[in-house]
């Protein structure tokens, strides 16, 4: 999981992704949540986006996440095993 961690702090500053601001409502990635396959040692991550589907800036980010984490491995495997997206653009819940 620290991989993972590691690919996605790269992968944010790089694509210049803001974190989600409760307060303001302003930034993209709200959450992140990783689950580890413990017979594969792959990693399974979900992003919380707060957008709407086919926003340009989620689109330069999981495409840099795919050529990240293609040359990261653990123990010779990849470090992602798939890659979940859940958009909440709702900036309060009622």
């Amino acid at each position: 999981i620290n991989s993972a961690i590691s690919v996605i702090e790269k992968v944010s500053r790089d694509c210049n992704i803001e974190p989600y601001d409760e307060d303001t409502g302003l930034g993209q990635l709200r959450y992140v949540c990783f689950n580890l396959d413990e017979k594969s040692r792959a990693v399974q991550t979900t992003l919380v986006w707060n957008g709407i589907a086919n926003d340009d800036g989620l689109n330069r980010f999981v495409s840099a996440l795919k050529s990240s984490s293609a040359s990261i491995t653990t123990a010779g495997k990849e470090v992602f095993h798939s890659l979940w997206i859940h958009y909440n653009k709702r900036w309060k819940h009622c």
